[in-house]
C-alpha cells in the first residue's frame, strides 16, 4: 500500500495552491494517498507554526510523509529540508518551521535537499520542490541531500514552549504554544490583563464564560463557552499570555 502523504500549509482553503501540490504529488505517483491536514497554519509565521506541527502529526503512523509549507522566504537563501524524525518524514523550508519536530524526536536525521526539478519557480517551491520530494520519499526513491546537525538548522534556539497564541480556530478558540503537561491545572492564565481559570470541559462553564483547558493536542487552549474567545479578548496571533501559579 502506498505511504500516506499529508500537507500542512498556510495557503488557506481557497485558491488553487493545495490542489496544485496534490497534482504534483500524483504526477509522480498516481497511487499516492494524500490528505490535507491543515491549510491555515499561521500565515507567514513559521516561528508560530512550528509549535503546531509536532502535535498535529503525532497521531500519524510511522512512514507518513508530511509536506510542511509556511515559506515567506521562498526563492531566497533559505535551504529546503527533509527530516526523518522517529520514522516519519517531514519536507519543508529551513526557516524554523521544523525546529520543534527535530528537537522532540528521539531519533532524527536531517538533510538539506540538493535535488532540483527541471522547472523550479521562484514563488512556489511547495508545488515544484517539496511535493515531488515527498512523493519520492513515499515511493522509497532516493533524494540527493547533504547531512546537517540539529544546530545547523534555523530555529534551533526556539523555546520548548511558547507562551503566546499560535492559532485561532474557526470557533474563535485560542490555541497557545504551551504544552498543558508543563502547566499546573490550578494555574491562572492572564490574557489582555484578564484572569482565566482552568476548566475541564465546555459544559462545566456557563455560556459566555471564559476558561482554559488542555485541548485534544495537549496544548493549552483558551475558550469561551458558546462564544468566541477571539472576540471576547480582542485576541490576535502572537498575543502573549502569562501563567500564574494559584496560591
Amino acid at each position: 500500500m502506498p505511504k500516506l502523504i499529508a500537507t500542512l500549509t498556510d495557503f488557506g482553503v481557497t485558491g488553487p495552491y493545495t490542489g496544485q501540490m496534490h497534482a504534483a504529488i500524483l504526477q509522480h505517483s498516481e497511487q499516492s494517498r494524500v490528505v490535507d491536514l491543515i491549510s491555515d497554519l499561521p500565515r507567514f509565521t513559521p516561528e508560530l507554526s512550528a509549535y503546531l506541527i509536532p502535535r498535529l502529526t503525532d497521531p500519524f503512523p510511522v512512514a507518513t510523509v508530511f509536506v510542511c509549507v509556511v515559506d515567506p522566504g521562498v526563492g531566497g537563501s533559505r535551504q529546503p529540508l527533509m527530516v526523518e524524525a522517529d520514522g516519519k518524514w517531514y519536507v519543508g523550508p529551513d526557516n524554523g518551521l521544523l525546529a520543534l519536530v527535530v528537537r522532540r524526536a528521539s531519533q532524527c536525521r536531517i538533510c538539506s535537499i540538493t535535488w532540483r526539478p527541471k522547472v523550479l519557480s521562484n514563488s512556489f517551491h511547495g508545488r515544484d520542490l517539496f511535493a515531488p520530494v515527498a512523493a519520492k520519499i513515499a515511493a522509497d526513491e532516493s533524494v540527493q541531500g547533504n547531512s546537517l546537525t540539529n544546530t545547523q538548522i534555523m530555529g534551533c534556539g526556539l523555546a520548548d514552549d511558547l507562551s503566546k497564541i499560535i492559532y485561532i480556530d474557526g470557533f474563535g478558540n485560542l490555541i497557545t504554544g504551551m504544552r498543558a503537561a508543563a502547566v499546573d491545572e490550578t494555574s491562572v492564565i492572564v490574557l489582555k490583563n484578564q484572569r482565566i481559570n482552568a476548566g475541564l470541559i465546555f459544559s462545566e462553564c456557563p455560556p459566555g464564560e471564559s476558561f482554559w483547558y488542555a485541548n485534544s493536542m495537549g496544548l493549552i487552549e483558551i475558550a469561551v463557552n458558546r462564544g468566541s474567545a477571539r472576540d471576547h479578548f480582542d485576541a490576535r496571533l502572537g498575543d502573549p499570555i502569562k501563567i500564574i501559579e494559584d496560591l
